[in-house]
């Protein structure tokens, strides 16, 4: 990590857009994006060696989260990047109906 992450990183949603907004206000768009790739990086090896290991699974999808909305926050986007991605996915499934 370029920053020492904070303890809670991985239990409370909140740090992972604090340390996004610490990340944004410290690296440059450029070593935001190395350090995206670096995660996906990882995401590819795990998939090409079949790993199952929740706990992995869990920091990658973490620190996807924290860098691409630093990338979104650096870029000048007020909205973390998963948060819009969602709202845009809502937008266009229709909620079912039940039975």
């Amino acid at each position: 990590m370029p920053l020492p992450p904070p303890m809670k990183l991985f239990e409370d949603p909140s740090q992972v857009v604090q340390y996004a907004t610490n990340l944004a206000m410290t690296f440059t768009d450029a070593a935001l994006l190395r350090f995206a790739s670096l995660v996906h990086g990882l995401w590819q090896n795990v998939c090409a060696f079949s790993i199952d290991n929740e706990t992995l699974w869990t920091a990658i999808d973490t620190l996807w989260e924290v860098f691409i909305s630093a990338l979104t926050m650096s870029t000048g986007q007020r909205q973390p990047a998963l948060e819009q991605s969602q709202q845009q996915t809502e937008q266009l499934v229709p909620p079912t109906e039940s039975p």
